[in-house]
């Protein structure tokens, strides 16, 4: 039986190598870097509360478009920290 965590770090994984299509140089650790990438996430988050909302008005009719697109905001949030690490190594 495959483990909860292990789909979850596969969704996510998978997510993480659309962001490094969608952004083949990363987000550098730099001003506008970081705004980018803050941009991104912050249109993330906004999809997400939409999708959050579409669904909480149709109970019983779950998409899950929620969850992929809170899978969407986590990859560019750790897309974001990679750049951290790539600029310390």
């Amino acid at each position: 039986m495959v483990h909860v965590n292990e789909i979850l770090e596969r969704d996510i994984f998978n997510r993480l190598r659309r962001q490094h299509v969608r952004f083949p140089a990363g987000f550098p650790c730099d001003r506008n870097g970081i705004r980018l990438g803050l941009a991104s996430v912050e249109d993330e988050l906004k999809e997400t509360l939409e999708a959050w909302q579409d669904e909480k008005r149709q109970p019983f009719t779950r998409t899950c478009k929620t969850y992929d697109e809170l899978l969407d905001l986590i990859a560019c949030a750790i897309y974001i920290a990679e750049g951290f690490h790539a600029d310390t190594d």
